[in-house]
């Protein structure tokens, strides 16, 4: 079992620099598409009607995903407040939002992998939110697509995975009333 537990840390650990890899590709991603819809608002602006699928939505669309691709942080803290009322979120407060799952673990082990496997949740979520933010992207460029759902879903998910403790705390007081 203890190797359990320390597979878990590892895990932890792994997913922490995973997340600040993700921001830095995110970021570096961002920077590519800024270029590229400059570069699309140029081409459209030069062939007016003659250009074959190409359109101010689409070059407006990709710079906004640029935007949200550099702003990654601050777009994140913006839906964690609006949502959940909560700016940031660390791994050691995540049982602090429900008294329910705080009452569960009460072994400094088991608390111990489930932080670490919270950690893991919520590195997934920031994956989510970069896939859904891509997803939206794509959804302006091949409109025949079912992108936009998807990407919306994902957004969604990813912050509902990103802000695992409120998210666990609403649904502790919807269900027990605690």
């Amino acid at each position: 079992m203890d190797d359990f537990y320390a597979l878990l840390q590892r895990l932890s650990e792994a997913s922490i620099s995973w997340q600040n890899l993700l921001a830095s590709i995110s970021y570096v991603l961002g920077a590519y598409l800024t270029i590229s819809s400059i570069r699309l608002a140029g081409e459209v602006s030069e062939r007016g009607s003659q250009s074959h699928g190409l359109n101010w939505r689409s070059a407006g669309v990709r710079f906004l995903a640029a935007v949200l691709l550099i702003g990654l942080p601050s777009m994140v803290a913006t839906m964690g407040m609006t949502v959940f009322g909560q700016g940031s979120t660390t791994t050691a407060s995540i049982l602090d939002e429900s008294p329910t799952v705080q009452g569960m673990f009460t072994d400094a082990t088991a608390r111990t992998a489930l932080l670490a496997a919270l950690t893991f949740v919520q590195a997934v979520g920031l994956t989510g939110i970069v896939r859904g933010i891509y997803k939206l992207n794509r959804a302006a460029e091949e409109p025949g697509r079912e992108h936009f759902g998807s990407g919306l879903t994902h957004i969604i998910a990813g912050s509902c995975a990103w802000y695992i403790g409120p998210f666990i705390g609403m649904v502790d007081k919807f269900l027990f009333g605690s």
